[in-house]
């Protein structure tokens, strides 16, 4: 078993991995459309930082800042 997490900046192939893990840690759905928007417009804007936790098992952590 590998131990490795790398914390790397958020991509847009993560809002799949990064809805699962919302829906465990609130334990009710997460609609991944407006994630998509919501993605796209901050990361448009330039100031938001957001990273994610990857590790063998997908996305396990993510933190965001302005």
């Amino acid at each position: 078993m590998n131990n490795d997490v790398v914390i790397r900046p958020a991509a847009e192939a993560d809002l799949e991995g990064l809805a699962l893990l919302l829906e465990e840690l609130m334990g009710e759905p997460t609609d991944r459309f407006p994630m998509n928007d919501r993605f796209a417009r901050m990361k448009a804007a330039g100031n938001y930082h957001i990273l994610v936790a990857e590790g063998e098992g997908g996305i396990l952590g993510t933190v965001m800042g302005i």
